[in-house]
């Protein structure tokens, strides 16, 4: 799917990098850039849900990207920056560098989880044994992800530019969080 990257095949096999979803962003942003004739070297990038899961993602798989800032919002499952644990809950199996775990570390990546988004019944929350692993509802997950991430980085002593934001009165509403995304963008 999209949003994990086409990182993997169906059957685990690690797949040409230049075919990942992740590697259409730069090529699309020299083409906006060109055809609008855009100045500035960088863009901000905002998903929510499905697209959030994407944003996460491509934080990890393409930290030399020209993204300025990055906001992930009500992603309904992480790939956890842990080598330990298999793609696409973990980074076990795509050939992870320390030197992209540094760089996407240092990226201005901003975790924004609605406070009321802690459904552990909603019918499109991904129920795998390792989903719930890291919580029971898209709130836990969240949370669970930057503790995770914020260890893992002190682990590694390297510097850890991730935040979380959690936005008080919304659920799982892409309306609501882009509200507030938009606000923290610009």
């Amino acid at each position: 799917s999209y949003q994990q990257g086409f990182v993997i095949d169906e059957s685990g096999t690690l797949i040409d990098e230049s075919l990942w979803s992740f590697s259409v962003v730069e090529p699309v942003f020299d083409f906006i850039k060109e055809s609008l004739s855009y100045n500035l070297n960088y863009y901000d990038i905002f998903g929510h849900s499905a697209g959030a899961q994407f944003v996460h993602r491509y934080i990890l798989f393409k930290p030399f990207s020209r993204v300025r800032k990055a906001v992930a919002a009500n992603s309904g499952w992480y790939t956890v920056p842990d080598t330990t644990i298999n793609y696409p809950y973990g980074l076990n199996g795509v050939n992870y560098s320390n030197i992209n775990l540094i760089h996407s570390f240092g990226k201005n990546l901003e975790i924004h989880l609605g406070l009321l988004d802690n459904n552990p019944n909603d019918p499109s929350l991904r129920k795998t044994p390792e989903a719930n692993a890291q919580g029971l509802h898209r709130l836990d997950r969240g949370r669970y992800f930057m503790i995770k991430s914020d260890s893992i980085a002190q682990s590694h002593n390297n510097p850890f530019n991730w935040v979380k934001k959690e936005v008080p009165n919304v659920d799982h509403d892409h309306a609501g969080m882009s509200v507030y995304a938009a606000d923290e963008l610009y």
